[in-house]
């Protein structure tokens, strides 16, 4: 076998595996996409949009959205200490702050309302928006601040202003430059078989 069919023969298999990876990511259950409001005290509203798999809860989607948070497993499900530094740092002691906690809306009818389950038994449906505002509560312990409502489209568009790649665009990003590499050595190679 020639050298430049050896080198083909390479190409050809790694991108038959960067295509199986990514069609295995993609496929594993389908994804969906889920919108991100966080109020925090200061003032400062964080928006994301977040691809995940479609049974992923409100905290698998937490994590993927990469907020920096803290969280501590309670018989009850995972429990959000902080989100972005704000909040009780340490998983050991997730509610040091006895006027203060996470609250964690879902946006229903253009109206945030309250979740009656904890963010590890929430499943958000594709194109939904989940909201977390650092917030005191009243002596029905009723959330008492909101973050701004925010439609799915409206959070796609502010997310689109400052794009981030998932990982899949970066699989087929390195899968299109090795493709490149491989054409590039492939060439001289051709050359010096045609002699």
């Amino acid at each position: 076998m020639s050298v430049r069919k050896k080198n083909l023969l390479i190409l050809a298999t790694v991108v038959l595996l960067l295509a199986l990876a990514v069609t295995t990511a993609l496929g594993a259950g389908g994804t969906k996409s889920v919108g991100i409001v966080v109020q925090h005290s200061n003032g400062k509203v964080v928006t994301k949009v977040v691809k995940v798999q479609a049974d992923a809860t409100t905290f698998d989607v937490l994590k993927a959205a990469n907020l920096d948070i803290v969280s501590a497993q309670t018989k009850f499900g995972p429990a959000i200490c902080a989100i972005q530094n704000e909040g009780c740092t340490s998983s050991a002691n997730c509610f040091c702050d006895k006027q203060h906690f996470w609250a964690f809306y879902i946006l229903k009818n253009g109206q945030w309302e309250v979740s009656p389950v904890g963010v590890g038994n929430y499943k958000p449906k594709d194109h939904d928006v989940v909201g977390f505002a650092w917030s005191t509560f009243d002596s029905n312990y009723k959330p008492q601040v909101q973050p701004p409502v925010y439609t799915f489209d409206q959070v796609a568009g502010i997310t689109k202003k400052n794009p981030k790649r998932t990982v899949i665009e970066w699989i087929a990003f390195i899968a299109l430059a090795l493709i490149a590499i491989g054409l590039l050595f492939s060439a001289p190679f051709a050359k010096k078989s045609k002699k």
